[in-house]
């Protein structure tokens, strides 16, 4: 996407290359266009189910791809993003419902990425409690108003929050085989006791990227 700004220009020099060409070679070239299109059309858009389509692409010789710095499972990252929200959402509300009817009043959940704190308001509306996430802009809206009695945390290592919390345990993991690698076998969180300064705290956890 970082060179679409370039496709207009092309467009425009494909254009005028093609009018110089002959109605045979315009026929030729067309076909192959068309051909090649169709065989790699399942790479770009979600044509084929996904039985089908991890075949299709170890057969092309793809190796599954990302724009960022992440390390790979079996689908690029525009497929595999696809996978696992509502799974994801599913694994939280059942950690939530382990909380006391006064806790559940009280939590808060935090979310480590954009993505996966959309998923959680997105499928897990009416189910989960609010939602904080300190990536991106999701930071900029600031610390929810808490008590800081307790709180579901996505994705944290128990050992770095039990620096913030009086009592951490493990109480559920999430993620889906299909998913990014970042997004599986993650560990759900309920800690209680929250004892750092939630301003400096908030600060300190905000990342971009």
């Amino acid at each position: 996407e970082y060179l679409a700004l370039a496709t207009p220009a092309l467009f425009a020099a494909g254009a005028t290359w093609w009018e110089t060409r002959g109605r045979f070679a315009r026929g030729a070239i067309a076909t192959a266009a068309i051909a090649l299109a169709i065989s790699i059309a399942p790479l770009a858009l979600p044509v084929l189910p996904i039985r089908t389509f991890l075949p299709w692409q170890a057969a092309l010789g793809r190796q599954p791809h990302s724009e960022e710095r992440h390390r790979m499972g079996q689908l690029s990252q525009q497929y595999a993003d696809m996978y696992g929200w509502p799974e994801f959402a599913d694994s939280v509300a059942r950690v939530a419902a382990m909380l006391t009817p006064e806790e559940r009043a009280r939590v808060i959940v935090l979310a480590d990425n954009y993505g996966e704190a959309g998923a959680l308001e997105q499928f897990g509306a009416g189910r989960l409690p609010r939602i904080a996430c300190q990536h991106n802009n999701w930071y900029l809206w600031g610390p929810p108003a808490w008590d800081g009695r307790v709180a579901i945390l996505l994705g944290r290592d128990s050992t770095d929050a039990r620096s913030e919390f009086d009592d951490v345990r493990v109480a559920g993991i999430a993620g889906h085989p299909l998913a990014m690698p970042y997004e599986q076998d993650l560990p759900i969180l309920i800690a209680r006791g929250f004892h750092a300064d939630l301003a400096a705290a908030w600060k300190q956890g905000r990342h971009y990227q």
